[in-house]
């Protein structure tokens, strides 16, 4: 195996296809130095000091461009090992324009990335990670200061990313706002704006072929001809087209055994794709299999239409959606364009050339040329006859680095044995010691478990105290586990409430490691005595707090380790060393203790939220809605709302990004009157809780996005008490046959 990085590489005697207009394939030598293409033809001079890879045999076609995905970090050497190296996100954490950076491109390795950013929604359909646009007022405000906080960091998004549930007047107002600041705007068409409209007004790109399909008419009910006229107003007034065929092709694909790619994705992605698996499995048979097949018939027959009337086409794979595996996902997506009539060469023409003129990167990618970015495929087969050698390259030359198929696979394996790993992490049980609580008197605490598609992914304890200054405390100890690509997280958070009002809150949150330490600090007497502790209550930890204000935490320094000198401090103390100011280049989100304290200014419904960064201050924010709830624990979002909620509408401050920007969300409460059941409904999804004559819930469920959180409560305590008993008419009423916390919702809802 050559080494990984190379100064001069010289790639000799393979047939090279540029991929530029006129140039046929030909043997060659292609001269790649310092990431870029240095020269390319039969005599070039190699320099002394060069690499030679001989490759007499062997084709070199540019890296393909995956044009639709979600970016998953773990992801990338799947990307790399199917000869993508260029991939675009469709929306994502604000986080992931830290990824963009060549340091954290070159450390798995992984593609370039293209970003939108979070994806642009309005109040039904949206992510937990997308920007909810409610109107067309929403644009320039909520997005001005957007791109001008991004200014200031000086960040930029390549495009924006919409979903399907945006407000017609929103997205009227989005497409000359992105239009004036140079960005294109794509996914799927809103609701209510047809084609028409969409060709009319601009939107740059549409996901999907289903707006093809005459009103309130599903594939197999449609024939040909009935997508004529639609394909006739993208022929007119053009608009680039993601086709997606294989988002219905996988439905039809084997799945017995133990299907290829299953080893390399995470545990959540495997839980939810088993679990389609078996659908599919189960319900795409006789009838529903022949509509089935025929959906997909009358999608390649419109994508080949769309071909030959020159409409822009963009292959984008979906992936990770299930059994849409990264990589392998665009493969088979470029598969279905072969097999709808268009020629291998031609399709490869779209996954290189074409997609970089549309994606506006053509300057530096796309094409095999002198002074662009070193982005190689060597393939073992001709690819005007097949594609298939993509999915088994010889070589990758990722920005100059070369990737051969022994380190490809080595990359592969690597993600698998992560992934086992975390799995069997994952299966244990998580220790989670007891929250920090002020003063006071204890009246209802225990566990729970959090769960999404079957896997656990947090688990916290939690508690309410009865304060002796007559104020309600509620506060938890949350932790959530390491992935192959995720920080485990430990989160502490008290809010303390006088009547219905949210009078301030302390969150601190830091990764495992750090909490660990500091745990084994603890543990060895470096914390000092422990405070007694009165019966059936959790150990108190750090110091009174101030009248009015909630109790702050133990201090920790920078590193989360307990400071040196904490001889002379109260019991319980650990003192941190003054801050120094972090240089904002060199902070990693994803390891600095993070800390936020909110308070309300004065008599109003304002509350004033100051935020730190390994101690030092990183923002003081003053939120303009009454905010009623932190929403990081679902079981202490139950909690207060069975509490604290009027009927209607509040407001949750939540803490958004990599960056954990405060963010507050408009919520709505309705109490079931048949029995109870308590439901908010989000800007994001829904939540619905029941909860017990003691206070204590009983069950959760989340909706968020497209995941479907579970809330199970494993231990109570009342300490011999009431608990923390609610209103009578909040207190959940058993129905005689229903599901406890199934909320009533639909998926169209």
């Amino acid at each position: 195996m050559i080494p990984t990085f190379l100064q001069t590489v010289a790639l000799v005697g393979a047939t090279v296809h540029p991929m530029t207009p006129g140039a046929e394939p030909a043997p060659a030598t292609i001269l790649v130095s310092d990431g870029r293409i240095q020269a390319i033809g039969v005599d070039v001079e190699i320099p002394e000091d060069a690499e030679v890879l001989e490759l007499e045999g062997l084709h070199i076609v540019p890296g393909l461009i995956d044009a639709a995905i979600n970016h998953d970090l773990e992801h990338d050497p799947l990307y790399i090992s199917a000869g993508v190296t260029l991939v675009r996100d469709t929306g994502n954490r604000l986080a992931i324009l830290e990824q963009r950076v060549p340091e954290a491109r070159d450390h798995m390795p992984g593609p370039d990335l293209l970003v939108a950013g979070q994806p642009l929604a309005g109040d039904m359909g949206a992510t937990t990670d997308s920007v909810v646009l409610r109107s067309g007022r929403d644009v320039q405000g909520v997005l001005g200061r957007l791109f001008a906080e991004l200014q200031t960091r000086e960040l930029d998004l390549d495009y924006l990313s919409i979903l399907e549930g945006l407000p017609p007047d929103a997205w009227r107002a989005l497409i000359p706002f992105a239009h004036e600041r140079g960005k294109q705007v794509w996914g799927p068409l809103p609701k209510l704006i047809t084609l028409k409209e969409a060709t009319n007004v601009g939107q740059d790109g549409m996901l999907g072929l289903q707006r093809l399909l005459p009103p309130n008419k599903r594939w197999h009910q449609v024939e040909a001809k009935d997508l004529a006229p639609q394909i006739a107003l993208l022929t007119a007034k053009p608009m680039h087209v993601t086709p997606h065929v294989q988002v219905f092709g996988r439905i039809l694909t084997d799945y017995s055994g133990e299907p290829e790619g299953l080893s390399w994705m995470g545990p959540h992605y495997r839980v939810a794709w088993s679990a389609d698996r078996r659908q599919w499995s189960q319900a795409v048979v006789g009838e529903v299999r022949a509509a089935t097949e025929k959906a997909i018939d009358l999608q390649r027959g419109a994508l080949k239409e769309l071909w030959l009337a020159g409409v822009s086409l963009v292959p984008g794979s979906a992936a990770p959606n299930s059994w849409l595996v990264p990589g392998t996902a665009l493969l088979d997506e470029l598969d279905q364009w072969v097999r709808a009539g268009i020629p291998p060469v031609e399709v490869l023409r779209f996954a290189t050339a074409k997609s970089a003129a549309v994606l506006g990167v053509d300057a530096d990618r796309g094409t095999l040329e002198v002074d662009k970015i070193a982005d190689l495929v060597v393939l073992g087969a001709d690819p005007r006859q097949s594609l298939g050698g993509f999915r088994d390259p010889e070589i990758v030359v990722l920005r100059g680095r070369v990737l051969e198929r022994e380190e490809l696979a080595a990359l592969r394996d690597g993600l698998a044995k992560r992934q086992a790993a975390v799995l069997a992490e994952l299966s244990k049980p998580i220790e989670v010691s007891p929250p920090k609580v002020p003063e006071g008197r204890v009246v209802l605490d225990g566990r729970a478990d959090t769960s999404a598609y079957g896997q656990l992914i947090s688990t916290e304890r939690f508690a309410v105290v009865e304060m002796k200054d007559g104020r309600t405390a509620y506060c938890t100890h949350l932790v959530t586990p390491e992935t192959a690509s995720e920080t485990g997280r430990n989160l502490n958070l008290v809010m303390v409430f006088s009547g219905n009002q949210l009078d301030g809150f302390d969150l601190s949150i830091q990764p495992l490691e750090n909490a660990t330490k500091a745990a084994r600090a603890v543990e060895s007497g470096a914390e000092g005595e422990a405070a007694p502790q009165e019966e059936g209550q959790p150990q108190e930890e750090g110091q009174p707090q101030e009248e009015g204000q909630p109790q702050e935490e133990g201090q920790t320094d920078a590193q989360g380790e307990p400071a040196d000198d904490a001889s002379d401090q109260d019991p319980g103390v650990i003192v941190a060393p003054e801050p120094k100011e972090p240089d904002p280049e060199d902070i990693d989100f994803r390891t600095a203790v993070y800390t936020a304290q909110g308070a309300r200014v004065g008599a109003s419904a304002r509350m004033s939220i100051q935020r730190r960064l390994n101690g030092f201050p990183v923002g003081n924010k003053t939120a303009d809605d009454p905010v009623n709830v932190v929403d990081i624990s679902n079981v202490l979002v139950a909690l207060i709302t069975a509490h604290h909620f009027p009927e209607g509408v509040s407001f949750a401050l939540s803490f958004e990004g990599e960056a954990l920007e405060p963010y507050v969300d408009r919520w709505n409460l309705v109490v079931k009157p048949s029995d109870h059941q308590l439901q908010l409904r989000t800007s994001r999804g829904w939540m619905s809780f029941a909860i017990d004559a003691n206070g204590a819930p009983l069950a959760g469920v989340r909706k968020a996005g497209n995941a479907e959180l579970h809330v199970a409560i494993s231990e109570v305590r009342t300490f011999g008490g009431a608990g923390h008993p609610p209103k009578a008419e909040r207190v959940f009423v058993q129905p005689a046959s229903a599901e406890v916390g199934a909320g009533g919702q639909t998926e169209d809802e």
